[in-house]
């Protein structure tokens, strides 16, 4: 009897990690061959993989910002809700699409893990006028990065400008951003409904 209760605690246990984002990380001094290893289990609903080309834009466009890319329901092509708009780029680059985006054709890869954070921070879409997601973020910094640095300095002016807005539930997020020379990890946490008052008033 005991036997079968350690097993049936081991197996509700492993589901239960099997439900999760995980991303673990390998630098340059790490690895053999001196490769940058960046990988990424991604427990979002929408786990189609597909490629987005790269595209020219005319100067002056504006390109919606989605909530919802996660889902799994709506058609390949329907990234979900607008909850506004951002100046476009003359030119994007190509990457895989999926729940959480993850690699352009520069070698620029993302990964992508939920966190937990205070329930004072936590915010869910409508509450405030927070409108950026991470997987939104991910997909403009897969669209215009070429490295690494050029990524995590667009993220952060993203979140800074638009407020980040959790879709994982109201918690925060990590992103491990990463490019043939080197890795940087990256920590999302929301300032509750009062962005962007608060954030400045706190600075």
């Amino acid at each position: 009897m005991k036997t079968f209760i350690l097993l049936l605690a081991a197996t509700l246990l492993l589901f239960q990690a099997g439900n999760g984002c995980t991303i673990i990380v390998a630098g340059k001094k790490a690895t053999i061959d001196g490769s940058v290893l960046n990988s990424h289990t991604d427990a979002g609903a929408d786990c189609r993989i597909r490629v987005v080309p790269g595209q020219k834009f005319p100067k002056g466009s504006m390109t919606p910002v989605y909530y919802g890319i996660q889902r799994v329901d709506p058609p390949l092509d329907d990234n979900g809700e607008i909850l506004g708009y951002i100046s476009q780029v003359e030119q994007t680059y190509t990457y895989f699409q999926s729940a959480y985006s993850h690699i352009n054709e520069y070698q620029l890869c993302i990964g992508e893990s939920t966190t937990s954070q205070r329930p004072e921070l936590q915010v869910a879409k409508g509450e405030g006028k927070q409108i950026m997601t991470v997987e939104q973020a991910m997909i403009f910094a897969l669209q215009r990065c070429k490295t690494a640095e050029e990524a995590l300095e667009l993220i952060t002016s993203l979140m800074e400008k638009y407020g980040f807005l959790p879709s994982c539930g109201p918690e925060s997020e990590c992103l491990t951003i990463a490019d043939p020379e080197g890795i940087w990890v990256l920590e999302l946490f929301s300032v509750g409904k009062d962005w962007p008052r608060k954030a400045v008033s706190r600075a």
